[in-house]
């Protein structure tokens, strides 16, 4: 970490990219007020001018941040409510909101294959095994400096299998919207992850998500069979009704029969090959 000694204070360069209204391009220089063992409370003097490091990972706040020096949020909030400071809360659960992108993207790429290609003209994508990217939620500080050099993401894909209890149902969901929220208030462009189980899930699955705003889904692994396609047909008529998206991005098959309540509401959809497929066909061909 590169710091000077301003009186007192110590100063430390750090990237902005947690303020909405700054380019990625805008710099700060945080001069520290106080310090403990793993935070340091800063203030705000701002640049044009890169930093010569930009290890520092930081929590946004109001006028000041806590700059992690281990590159997580802090181990004494088991519960990750630094994610969701200052967001606005919906519904009877009260899920984050997050605000959502207009951008749509060309391209996706999958969280852990984010991490070591650099193909940064694609939205990272977390429709994926559960176990290959829980980390994001354990250490989410260590994955923003990366996923920020992509285009835009897809919010987190926690699943919601019907035989899932209630309660951590609930919980998956919540998780996805903070960190939707989280990485969209440090600068990246976010689309919602819509994802439901059976109509149980109704009165919370489409809590945090804009209306009239794009949204994705995914289908790979979810229409195989004919009980999978009712559930995900009744659950695609509900989103549409509740939030009736500008857009749906589709990861997996999006055959007609299925996204026919998006086509009768005039919804465009943008429709992805899972990683699967595109090999399957690789090889076929």
């Amino acid at each position: 970490m590169h710091k000077k000694a301003t009186g007192n204070a110590t100063a430390i360069a750090i990237p902005v990219v947690a303020a909405a209204f700054l380019s990625k391009n805008l710099y700060c220089v945080a001069i520290a007020e106080s310090s403990t063992q793993e935070y340091e409370l800063v203030q705000l003097h701002y640049s044009n001018t890169e930093p010569e490091t930009q290890e520092s990972i930081y929590k946004k706040g109001t006028y000041a941040i806590m700059v992690n020096k281990k590159g997580r949020i802090d181990r004494k909030d088991v519960f990750h409510a630094g994610l969701v400071e200052h967001a606005r809360f919906e519904g009877t659960w009260e899920m984050p909101v997050i605000p959502a992108s207009d951008l749509l993207p060309d391209k996706l790429l999958p969280f852990d294959h984010a991490l070591s290609q650099n193909r940064f003209d694609h939205f990272v994508h977390f429709y994926i095994d559960d176990e290959r990217f829980e980390r994001i939620w354990r250490r989410p500080g260590d994955y923003l400096a990366r996923l920020s050099k992509f285009k835009g993401c897809i919010s987190p894909d926690f699943s919601l299998y019907r035989d899932l209890p209630l309660g951590m149902q609930l919980w998956n969901t919540y998780r996805g919207r903070a960190l939707g929220y989280w990485l969209s208030v440090n600068g990246m462009d976010v689309i919602p992850n819509v994802r439901w189980s059976d109509e149980r899930s109704y009165p919370f699955c489409f809590d945090g998500i804009q209306p009239e705003k794009p949204v994705a889904v995914g289908t790979h692994g979810c229409i195989q069979h004919r009980e999978d396609r009712q559930y995900f047909l009744q659950g695609l008529e509900a989103m549409v009704e509740r939030l009736h998206p500008s857009a749906v991005i589709v990861y997996g098959q999006a055959p007609d029969e299925l996204f026919q309540p998006c086509l009768e509401a005039g919804i465009p959809i943008h429709q992805f090959d899972s990683r699967i497929l595109t090999v399957h066909q690789r090889e076929v061909q």
